[in-house]
């Protein structure tokens, strides 16, 4: 089952895999194996872009829900009086 994603969770995911990207070497890496975790790091950066956008706009739409709902409530008080 896939965890629970959050901005805060991303940014740890990226700081870590950067942190790791910055220490390497690469006169000291064999060629093939650091372009594999340069094109690790562009996917990771890549899934994370689009996990935030996709976070981001559930944010909103709960957002947007909760602001709907209390409009209602406001609509049926002054229907009621």
């Amino acid at each position: 089952m896939a965890r629970h994603m959050t901005i805060d969770s991303i940014m740890n995911k990226l700081q870590s895999e950067i942190t790791r990207i910055w220490k390497m070497k690469p006169e000291e890496m064999e060629a093939r194996l650091y372009k594999a975790y340069l094109d690790k790091a562009r996917t990771l950066a890549y899934l994370a872009q689009v996990a935030a956008s996709i976070i981001e706009k559930h944010e909103l739409e709960k957002r947007l829900d909760a602001i709907e709902k209390e409009l209602e409530k406001l609509e049926e008080r002054r229907s009621a009086a």
